[in-house]
């Protein structure tokens, strides 16, 4: 099994995977629960998942010791 490659599409582990599902499933319900008539709303439910996906990755890549460009 080491010498599959990790499916880069969906991430490396099932983990990051359904945490992603998870967020935009949780986000988008609520959205149409509480902010049903907003065009932005997925906008910025997305622009979040991305600002704090990249600070997490920053983050655990300056613990490696690696470099982010």
């Amino acid at each position: 099994m080491t010498d599959q490659k990790p499916n880069r599409l969906f991430g490396s582990s099932r983990t990051f995977t359904l945490c992603c599902f998870a967020y935009f499933l949780g986000g988008y319900t609520l959205i149409k629960e509480y902010w049903p008539d907003s065009d932005m709303a997925f906008y910025i439910l997305i622009a979040v998942g991305i600002g704090g996906g990249y600070s997490i990755l920053k983050r655990r890549r300056r613990d490696r010791g690696q470099v982010m460009p």
